[in-house]
């Protein structure tokens, strides 16, 4: 670890690590999302994340904004960090120079993430060095109330507000519903 913490290798204790493992040590890649990062974040709040990177001269961050309702639908679930991205073009994209960090020093890095300005779902990609790495962000929540009406079930959606959120479109089996 101190290694990684970018410590001279000189005055660091590396008997304990071969030649190889010392080589395989210091020209492996990382790009390591923080477990600390949240997944959900309010409407309203500024999206930041943290990524552990190192050994990486630049990294391209990617940002798909995904339609939650369509994606929520084809995939039968949540989102998940490998969902198929092949064929989508990037709403944003961005490069960072890191070619001043030597290749064993790792270092935390905080993504702001400005163009997560809207509620919805987006998928952050890292790449770099030949490495790939993806935070799926939820942004805004949306919550179903339901009462019975004359003609059958009424449903709102509201936002974390409590406000009627428009437009909005429910399924139920094969069929949706358009607010």
């Amino acid at each position: 670890t101190d290694l990684l913490a970018g410590k001279d290798p000189s005055t660091v204790k590396t008997s304990v690590l071969t030649d190889d493992e010392y080589r395989r040590l210091r020209d492996r890649v990382d790009l390591v999302w923080s477990k600390a990062n949240p997944r959900t974040f309010a409407a309203d709040d500024d999206v930041a994340l943290a990524i552990d990177v190192k050994n990486v001269k630049k990294m391209r961050i990617a940002v798909y904004d995904l339609d939650p309702f369509e994606a929520l639908v084809k995939l039968d679930g949540e989102v998940q960090d490998d969902i198929d991205l092949d064929g989508c073009v990037p709403n944003v994209e961005r490069t960072v120079d890191y070619s001043s960090f030597k290749p064993m020093r790792r270092h935390c890095e905080r993504l702001a993430l400005p163009e997560l300005k809207q509620p919805g779902l987006y998928v952050v990609e890292c790449s770099g060095e030949g490495k790939c790495s993806r935070a799926v962000v939820r942004k805004g929540r949306l919550h179903l109330v339901h009462r019975t009406g004359a003609g059958g079930f009424v449903f709102t959606a509201l936002d974390e507000e409590g406000r009627i959120a428009k437009p909005s479109r429910l399924r139920v089996g094969s069929t949706t519903y358009q607010s």
